[in-house]
């Protein structure tokens, strides 16, 4: 890749994937109710806290990508984060996949987590 592409395609990567937590937090703190209900639909417990603590560090650590602090560090956290959530919230494609539809969000959070990791490396 040219040398002159690389720092603003890097900057725009970091600026979506930031706002991308930043507005997934956003929404989980806006329907903190919703939120809790699919977090217990998945198995864990104090679900309401959960939403809300989940909310917060997704909106914090987006906003430490896109501002720089620590931007290595919040690009790890939330990618296995999202690893995490990946196989709490879609178990039906662990083993066997369901319909198409399910092996698609099985692969969605795989260019986020690709993008997380890429922010780690020097």
């Amino acid at each position: 890749m040219l040398d002159s592409l690389k720092t603003p395609l890097v900057l725009v990567g970091r600026i979506l994937i930031a706002f991308m937590f930043m507005q997934s937090g956003y929404e989980k703190l806006t329907d903190l109710t919703g939120t809790a209900g699919y977090i217990a639909s998945g198995g864990l417990p104090n679900s309401t806290t959960l939403a809300g603590l989940t909310g917060v560090f997704e909106l914090v650590a987006g906003l430490a990508i896109l501002i720089g602090f620590k931007a290595r560090w919040a690009a790890l956290v939330l990618a296995a984060f999202t690893v995490v959530a990946s196989f709490l919230y879609h178990r039906y494609c662990i083993g066997t996949l369901g319909t198409q539809a399910e092996a698609v969000d099985m692969a969605d959070p795989e260019p986020i987590v690709g993008c997380c990791r890429a922010r780690i490396r020097p």
